[in-house]
């Protein structure tokens, strides 16, 4: 099935889907943010620079992407970049405290 389809298709799906994967990570930390600050006991100007660390980590990774892809290629950088976020993402939910 995946031969018939053109790889234009396919490589507009693997970019939407990390588009998606983008702003979902986005919205979890949001939506974080007043159990974080409960769990922690942190006001407002304290949680505001996890928003900041995740802005300024974007900041850094999105040309640092840019020149790693044209050193090993945007294929293979992709793919590493979708492990690692969903190898964390892994980690990161088999350490979270479950909520009662």
């Amino acid at each position: 099935m995946l031969q018939r389809l053109p790889y234009k298709w396919l490589v507009a799906t693997a970019f939407v889907f990390g588009l998606f994967m983008e702003i979902l990570d986005m919205t979890v930390l949001n939506t974080a943010l007043p159990a974080l600050g409960r769990h922690f006991d942190a006001g407002t100007a304290t949680l505001q620079w996890l928003v900041t660390g995740y802005m300024v980590s974007m900041a850094v990774f999105i040309p640092a992407s840019g020149w790693i892809a044209d050193r090993f290629g945007t294929k293979r950088t992709f793919l590493f970049a979708l492990a690692v976020f969903t190898a964390a993402s892994a980690w990161a939910e088999s350490r979270a405290p479950s909520v009662s």
